[in-house]
């Protein structure tokens, strides 16, 4: 009796090859959206202690942020290197810095008020916890805030405010 040799695969193997190259392609895709995430974090807390930072150093010279175009004048003092972000977050949506006045109340000293658009609020509620040092401790005033700007895609606007002096704190 001869025996005919099978040639090729058959579709039950192909099947199975074709479900784990997609369950592959799902496992790399999740790990590649929370290594961005955590890069885009980083990123973020970054641009927070360099603007902290710069922030410091001008009142060293001066008794006031400048209200407008603070990002140009800490680039123009050598503060900030020229490729710092000046307009875009990591996510891509709008970054803005102004400098504020000291009010008297949860802002003894001046302070910059970093803003960040379009921020998911997965990262949004990373940064906040993350962020804590760059912050005045405080019970009353949230230094850090993240508003859910979309609900339904789930994204958020950050605010961040940099003091330069802290109240003290009161329970």
């Amino acid at each position: 009796m001869i025996k005919k040799s099978q040639q090729g695969i058959g579709l039950l193997e192909l099947m199975l090859s074709l479900a784990i190259i997609a369950g592959l392609l799902l496992a790399a895709s999740r790990y590649f959206q929370n290594t961005m995430l955590s890069k885009n974090v980083a990123d973020t807390i970054d641009i927070a202690r360099a603007m902290s930072s710069a922030g410091q150093s001008y009142l060293l010279t001066n008794t006031a942020y400048p209200t407008s175009e603070i990002w140009d004048t800490f680039v123009d003092n050598g503060l900030l290197p020229n490729s710092f972000p000046s307009n875009t977050n990591p996510w891509g949506g709008k970054l803005t810095f102004t400098g504020q006045p000291a009010d008297g109340g949860s802002h003894l000293g001046p302070y910059i008020t970093l803003t960040m658009n379009n921020i998911p609020a997965k990262a949004c509620a990373s940064i906040s916890g993350q962020s804590a040092d760059l912050v005045c401790d405080s019970i009353k005033t949230d230094y850090i805030s993240c508003q859910t700007t979309d609900g339904q895609l789930g994204f958020a606007s950050l605010t961040i405010n940099l003091d330069s002096q802290c109240p003290p704190l009161t329970s």
